[in-house]
């Protein structure tokens, strides 16, 4: 099975990049931290559930630092060691993916471009050192 996290700022492109990944492969399951909001356990009991099935996992979210990457992965490998972990970078975002997002705001415009900002601010590279079989960047 193979659990793969895509990193990077809002606006860079994770979505469309899973949009068409999901017309091309039915065997996984994309589960997208942005659904749970605080609710950790019920977000955490989703990708247990998934691996539980066998289904591959395509997780995204902003996953800006490797501190926060590398919880999830250890949590995981605790109980799935075999798992192969693989990493698609889109960055810590520029004023393009800020243009994109505030296109298409989810939020009012100020808070928009502060948590683009906070983001931007929060990035840490990733690397296979926190785990991941492969790191592909994607910008």
């Amino acid at each position: 099975m193979i659990f793969v996290i895509l990193v990077g700022n809002t606006g860079t492109g994770k979505s469309t990049f899973l949009s068409k990944l999901n017309k091309r492969e039915n065997r996984k399951i994309i589960i997208n931290d942005d659904f749970y909001g605080k609710d950790y356990s019920h977000f955490s009991s989703e990708i247990f559930r998934a691996l539980g099935e066998n289904k591959n996992i395509l997780l995204e979210g902003n996953y800006m630092t490797g501190r926060i990457r590398r919880s999830v992965i250890d949590t995981i490998k605790e109980y799935y060691p075999e798992l192969i972990f693989i990493c698609f970078d889109f960055g810590p975002g520029d004023q393009k993916s800020l243009n994109r997002r505030l296109l298409n705001p989810k939020t009012t415009r100020e808070d928009t471009i502060s948590i683009h900002k906070k983001y931007n601010e929060a990035y840490e590279e990733p690397q296979k050192s926190e785990g991941f079989s492969k790191v592909i960047k994607c910008n």
